[in-house]
C-alpha cells in the first residue's frame, strides 16, 4: 500500500498492524520512504530463523513499474556450504508481493544447496541485490514467531536494512528488560566486506563485556543479554564500540553495522 498526500503541505506518518485473529497480538508494519531504497544496491534483512518454534516469513514486494529479479544469500552457520551461504532468486513483476511463509523449509523443498534437514538451528542474514540496475521499488520484510498453543502465534515485523544505511561508528538501544515477566536479547549483524571485531559492549556507566568475533556477513545473536553485561541490572541499554587494538583504524571508519533487541515475554 502506497500512501501520499492528495492536499496539504503538512508531514505525517503511516503504519500498519498484522494482528493475529487467535490471540489479538499485533506485529507493528513500519513505513518504508521510496526515497531510501533509490540508488542502493542492496538490501539486508538482519535475520531469518528455523530454530525450535521460531520460524521465519519472507515477504519480498516490486511496487516499481519494472520486473526486477532479485539474488539473495542466506548465511548462517547451519548452512551446509564452504562459505555458510545458500543462494537463491526471485523474480517478480511491475506491482508483485510475494509472501513465503516458514522460508526455510521452503529453500529446502525447491532444492536449494546447503539447506538440510531439518534438525539444525538456522538463524542467520539475508542480503538481497539486484540482478540489474538498483533496489528502487523493492521492499523486503520478515515476520518471525512462535505458536502460542491455541491456534496462533506471536510475531516480530521487521524490514530490510539498504545498503549504506547501517550504523559505521556507535548507536544506542534502549529500554532493554530482565525480570520475571520478561527479558532481552541483542543481535548484531556485520554489513562490511571485512572481518570485525567488536568485542565490547558499553552498557550506560560504563561497564564492559565481551562479545565474539562477528565474522564477515554474519551474525551474533544473544539471548538474556542484560544478565551478561550488567551484573544483576534489570534494565539498561548498550551500545558497541570497536576495539582500535584488534581492528585497524581504517577498518573502524568502514564498518557497517546493524543491530536490534528483542524484548521477549516470558511464557
Amino acid at each position: 500500500m502506497k500512501v501520499e498526500p492528495v492536499a496539504g503541505t503538512a508531514p505525517f506518518y503511516g503504519y500498519g498492524v498484522i494482528n493475529d485473529n487467535f490471540n489479538s497480538d499485533g506485529a507493528f508494519v513500519f513505513p518504508v520512504p521510496e526515497s531510501s531504497l533509490g540508488g542502493r544496491a542492496g538490501q539486508t534483512l538482519p535475520v531469518l530463523i528455523e530454530s525450535g518454534n521460531f520460524r521465519s516469513e519472507l515477504t519480498v514486494t516490486n511496487f516499481s513499474v519494472l520486473e526486477k529479479t532479485l539474488d539473495f544469500r542466506f548465511v548462517a552457520d547451519a548452512v551446509d556450504s564452504s562459505d555458510d551461504t545458500a543462494r537463491f532468486s526471485l523474480t517478480l513483476e511491475a506491482g508483485e508481493r510475494v509472501i513465503l511463509p516458514d522460508i526455510v523449509e521452503q529453500l529446502r523443498r525447491r532444492g536449494v544447496e546447503g539447506i538440510g534437514r531439518a534438525d539444525r538451528a538456522f538463524m542467520g542474514a539475508l542480503f538481497a541485490t539486484p540482478a540489474e540496475g538498483d533496489m528502487s521499488g523493492i521492499v523486503i520484510g520478515a515476520r518471525t514467531g512462535s505458536p502460542d498453543g491455541r491456534g496462533g502465534q506471536y510475531s516480530l515485523f521487521y524490514d530490510g536494512v539498504p545498503y549504506g544505511s547501517a550504523f559505521n561508528e556507535s548507536a544506542w538501544i534502549y529500554g532493554l528488560q530482565q525480570n520475571a515477566e520478561n527479558r532481552s536479547n541483542l543481535a548484531l549483524v556485520n554489513q562490511a566486506i571485512s572481518d570485525t571485531d567488536w568485542d565490547t559492549v558499553e552498557r550506560y556507566g560504563g561497564l564492559n563485556a565481551a562479545l565474539k568475533r562477528i565474522n564477515q556477513l554474519k551474525n551474533v545473536h544473544d539471548s538474556q543479554v542484560l544478565p551478561k553485561l550488567s551484573h544483576g541490572k534489570r534494565t539498561g541499554c548498550v551500545s558497541p564500540h570497536p576495539n582500535p587494538r584488534a581492528v585497524p583504524i581504517e577498518w573502524v571508519k568502514n564498518i557497517s553495522l546493524s543491530w536490534w533487541p528483542f524484548v521477549v515475554l516470558r511464557g
